[in-house]
């Protein structure tokens, strides 16, 4: 599983690790307690490889375009988990409103695709989790239908 931020967090950026601090440690509440899987089990990555002093645009999307594509055909992912509205527009150059999108499985280069809330937003607005929690489930779903052996 490949979960795929828009860029990483102040204190990610600085220590050079996806999803440290508070959203990291919802993130790996989410991953461990409804994939029952390890945080170290599944990849992170972002959009963008650094914090833009501007915030993130199409021109830093672009830039890391490449990159971020050959990180998905090396670790060979079967499921995307895009995280947040950015991501998921940025992903399927789509802007469908997310409302409509979150939780759905689409397709992104022949890979399924799901979409969900950012750790970071869900922090802001927590009364969002339990939606996550059911994405969450249907991503552990898709996991144990396909038989993926993660180790």
């Amino acid at each position: 599983v490949l979960f795929i931020t828009d860029e990483p967090t102040d204190s990610g950026d600085e220590i050079g690790v996806q999803y440290s601090g508070k959203t990291g440690e919802l993130l790996k509440n989410m991953i461990e307690n409804v994939l029952k899987v390890s945080k170290e089990d599944v990849y992170i990555t972002s959009l963008v490889k650094c914090k833009s002093a501007n915030g993130i645009n199409s021109s830093n999307v672009e830039t890391c375009n490449d990159y971020l594509l050959k990180q998905i055909e090396v670790i060979k992912t079967k499921l995307i988990v895009a995280l947040g509205d950015k991501t998921y527009s940025y992903l399927t150059n789509n802007s469908n409103d997310f409302s409509q999108v979150r939780g759905k499985e689409l397709m992104f280069n022949n890979i399924k695709l799901i979409t969900t809330f950012s750790a970071s937003f869900l922090l802001r607005n927590p009364s969002s989790k339990k939606d996550a929690y059911y994405d969450m489930i249907k991503i552990k779903n898709i996991m144990e239908n396909t038989n993926w052996n993660i180790y």
